[in-house]
C-alpha cells in the first residue's frame, strides 16, 4: 500500500461556478473590460456557500478487495499508520470504511447476514463491498445480488382476494401480499419473507419484486406452508 492516503482517496477537481469552459477571474477577463474588473475573486464558485468536497472512492473499493483473505485488524492497522489527520480528503477514509467493510456478521452456511436486522449482505457497488468473516477474522468479498429471475407462471397462483399461492423450491405456500410502505419507519419494518429482503431497499428491489410476485409495488408479508387439504382445495389437479 502506498504511504499517501490521498493515492487511494482520490480528490477530484473541485466543481466550478458559473457557464462555460472557464470559470472565475478567466471568465471575468473574457466577458468584461479590464478597467470594470473585480481586483479580487472569490475562490468559492458562484451560487454556492463553499467549496464541494468531490472523491472518487473506485481506488479505496480496488484496495479493499485486493485485501481479501488477510486479517481485517491488520489491514485497518496499515490504514490508520498512513492516514493524516491534517487532510480532510484523508480522514474521510475512516468515515467511508465504516461504509465499505461490514463488521456485524452472522453466518448462514456460506451466506453473509447483517447481524443487525438478519438480512443478507449484497455487494452494493460501493457500498459493503467486502465484509470481516465473523469466525476467522479475515475480510471476505460480498456475494453479488442475485438476479430477478421470473417464477414460472406454474408456480404461482393468484387468489381472489389478492394473495398467492407460490411453489417454493417444491413446496407450496399461501403468500399474503401487502403495498410497499411509503414511509421510512414503515418501510424499515416492512421485510419481504419469501425473497428475505427489507423494504427499506425496495428501490433496489424492485425487479426482484416483479419478478415473484408478478408486481413491484407489493411485498409478501407472511406465508404459509399448505397441508394436503388446502392443496386439494386450492389448487388445480394438474398443478398438485
Amino acid at each position: 500500500m502506498r504511504s499517501d492516503m490521498s493515492k487511494v482517496i482520490v480528490e477530484r477537481p473541485r466543481v466550478r461556478g458559473g457557464w462555460g469552459p472557464q470559470g472565475g477571474r478567466d471568465r471575468m477577463r473574457v466577458r468584461t473590460a479590464p478597467e470594470d474588473a473585480p481586483v479580487r475573486a472569490g475562490m468559492r464558485p458562484r451560487g454556492t456557500s463553499r467549496k464541494q468536497l468531490n472523491e472518487n472512492l473506485a481506488p479505496l473499493r480496488r484496495y479493499l478487495r485486493s485485501q481479501v483473505g488477510r486479517p481485517w485488524a491488520a489491514v485497518y492497522a496499515e490504514i490508520c499508520a498512513r492516514i493524516k489527520l491534517s487532510s480532510t480528503v484523508q480522514r474521510h477514509v475512516l468515515q467511508h470504511l465504516a461504509e465499505m467493510v461490514e463488521e456485524a456478521i452472522v453466518m448462514d452456511g456460506k451466506r453473509p447476514l447483517s447481524r443487525t436486522n438478519g438480512l443478507p449482505v449484497y455487494d452494493r457497488g460501493w457500498r459493503a463491498c467486502v465484509f470481516v468473516d465473523p469466525v476467522t477474522g479475515l475480510l471476505r468479498r460480498t456475494p453479488e445480488r442475485p438476479r430477478a429471475v421470473p417464477v414460472p407462471v406454474k408456480d404461482r397462483l393468484v387468489l381472489r382476494d389478492g394473495s398467492q399461492l407460490q411453489r417454493i423450491r417444491g413446496v407450496w405456500y399461501h403468500v399474503i401480499l401487502r403495498p410497499v410502505p411509503t414511509t421510512y419507519e414503515e418501510r424499515l419494518a416492512a421485510q419481504d419473507v419469501v425473497l428475505g429482503v427489507n423494504m427499506l431497499n425496495y428501490w433496489q428491489e424492485r425487479d426482484r419484486l416483479r419478478a415473484q410476485h408478478g408486481q413491484s409495488d407489493v411485498y409478501a408479508a407472511s406465508k404459509r406452508q399448505l397441508g394436503k387439504r388446502a392443496l386439494a382445495r386450492l389448487l388445480p389437479e394438474d398443478l398438485r
